[in-house]
């Protein structure tokens, strides 16, 4: 419970600090930060496609921008939303919507898909996606991730080519997409020596690196990213300005750019659903599974969301 020496949770007090580059550090989002690089990029759009830390990061995203309200109706199961994020009390022009869409794989099919009745249609909760997102009129910031239900990386490799084919063929040349990593959880999350951030990447893969889950995949899935992004861009070339409208800056697809929270997540084993600041969670006493992959909000999941602000700005012609 917070105390006056205490008020908030210790896993919400970290800060993500670069000491080595000091003019890298991650910049902080709010409603207003948000809302001008959103018009300085020309977009009226911010869709989050993934699993239920896709959710996660939506719901964070919706928090941060100032709103004190939770984005679907308190006890839904349904975990898909759409909500408007006004940006000026006085009209709406520079206004944006938030679309946030539960896939755990990225794919889609004809079977029947409701989390709250629990009809799964691939390995999890697959919710079709693709027409509601290539409808949209305007240009759209695409945030995407497969979740972490593979088991090979032959299939996660299928998956993230067949999504980029997809997304090309939608011939949405202005939208930008931001890939997240997939990042893994801890899994001794409940023990006394995880309840505060790791110092390094060494510190994290010397105790908690595991094939649970095939948790330890998850650097192969992302290094397969990495390098196809690399080189699509540099098949592509420069690209345009971000925010010109003028027919001769069109480019020839979408941009897709890697957001890379897996380094500052792994180092983040504190602030999980089990590690024992919630009683009645499940931990180490209690007879349900722990959950060592999740995060409480507020919690490491609202730094993906800064990372990715930091990244539109320098997407941006603006900049700050």
């Amino acid at each position: 419970k917070p105390t006056d020496k205490t008020p908030y949770r210790l896993p919400t007090t970290y800060r993500w600090q670069e000491d080595l580059f000091e003019l890298c550090n991650i910049r902080t989002l709010n409603r207003d930060r948000m809302c001008k690089v959103m018009k300085d990029l020309g977009m009226s759009r911010i869709f989050f496609l993934g699993d239920s830390l896709g959710l996660n990061m939506g719901q964070s995203f919706w928090k941060l921008t100032g709103h004190k309200d939770n984005p679907t109706e308190l006890g839904s199961l349904d975990p898909n939303w759409e909500r408007m994020v006004q940006c000026n009390p006085d009209n709406n022009e520079d206004d944006f919507l938030v679309t946030v869409v539960r896939t755990d794989q990225i794919i889609e099919n004809d079977k029947p898909v409701d989390e709250e009745q629990k009809f799964k249609n691939c390995a999890a909760y697959c919710y079709p996606w693709s027409e509601h997102y290539k409808s949209y009129d305007e240009d759209t910031l695409f945030i995407a991730n497969t979740g972490p239900h593979f088991q090979s990386h032959h299939r996660f490799q299928v998956t993230f080519d067949e999504f980029v084919a997809k997304i090309d063929s939608y011939n949405r040349p202005r939208d930008i997409i931001l890939w997240r990593t997939t990042v893994p959880g801890h899994p001794h999350c409940y023990e006394p020596s995880d309840q505060k951030p790791f110092n390094s990447y060494m510190d994290y893969a010397a105790t908690e690196l595991t094939d649970t889950y095939s948790w330890d995949k998850f650097i192969g899935y992302n290094d397969y990213v990495a390098k196809a992004l690399d080189e699509r861009k540099r098949e592509d070339g420069d690209f345009i300005i971000a925010g010109d409208k003028s027919a001769s800056s069109i480019p020839s697809r979408a941009r897709i750019e890697l957001l890379d929270v897996y380094p500052m997540t792994v180092q983040r084993p504190d602030g999980h659903v089990s590690s024992g600041e919630c009683a009645e969670c499940p931990g180490p006493e209690s007879g349900n599974s722990k959950d060592c992959l999740h995060y409480f909000l507020p919690g490491p999941p609202d730094w993906w969301n800064n990372l990715m602000y930091s990244h539109l700005l320098d997407l941006s012609p603006q900049g700050d």
